[in-house]
């Protein structure tokens, strides 16, 4: 037995769970739409039991292009066959930066209309019945964070508008007198945030920007 975490855009494209458990035939366009797939497949992250969300909070932040809060539905493994559905693990298709965690990528596949609709109320009866995982970018700084101690995570590998955020984020914290992040963040990490904060303030890309008056116009 496991779980599957999938993240949804919006809790208000779910909002029917709220009210009733509708028929495949009365569930929301809304509903469907969150549910693009790829090759007849829908993309989720395995972890062993709900204590371990920060594992499938890890695999697919890493991959984000910007900082923001999520929000995720987790179902139990076991259920998705009572919906006549299929999970297959598939490292190929997984995206993430975070090293070694491709092989928690699962695909649910083999979908088409019928088994579509069938996901859609698979998600509408666990969010009523154990609502939806929130999780604000302060959690996410701090599970990244925590990943590039652990070397899991490389901050230069991560998308540069994800690096500016986290830099930000965590440079702010730091020079709190009650951090929660000093005593995670390593001094050559701390050094990689600092040249990121630099690059931060620059309008161009240009390394000479700071005496080159071209970006100016001259």
């Amino acid at each position: 037995m496991g779980y599957l975490v999938r993240m949804i855009n919006s809790e208000q494209n779910w909002a029917q769970y709220q009210y009733e458990l509708p028929e495949i035939d009365q569930i929301n366009a809304d509903s469907i739409s969150e549910l693009a797939t790829t090759d007849n497949c829908i993309s989720t992250w395995y972890i062993d039991n709900p204590e371990d969300i920060n594992k499938a909070v890890l695999a697919l932040t890493s991959g984000f292009r910007n900082l923001d809060s999520i929000q995720l539905v987790v179902f139990n493994i076991d259920t998705l066959k009572q919906y006549g559905l299929t999970a297959k693990q598939s490292e190929e298709t997984a995206f993430t930066k975070a090293k070694g965690y491709a092989k928690y990528h699962y695909d649910i596949i083999d979908l088409n209309h019928h088994r579509l609709g069938r996901l859609a109320q698979l998600i509408m009866h666990t969010l009523h019945d154990n609502g939806i995982v929130n999780v604000d970018k302060t959690h996410i700084v701090k599970v990244l964070s925590k990943a590039m101690a652990d070397e899991i995570v490389d901050f230069e590998k991560l998308d540069k508008n994800l690096k500016a955020g986290l830099a930000a984020t965590i440079m702010k914290d730091l020079k709190r007198k009650e951090s929660k992040l000093a005593s995670i963040i390593s001094e050559p990490i701390k050094g990689q945030l600092l040249q990121q904060i630099e690059k931060n303030k620059r309008k161009t890309n240009c390394p000479h920007e700071s005496h080159c008056m071209c970006w100016k116009g001259a």
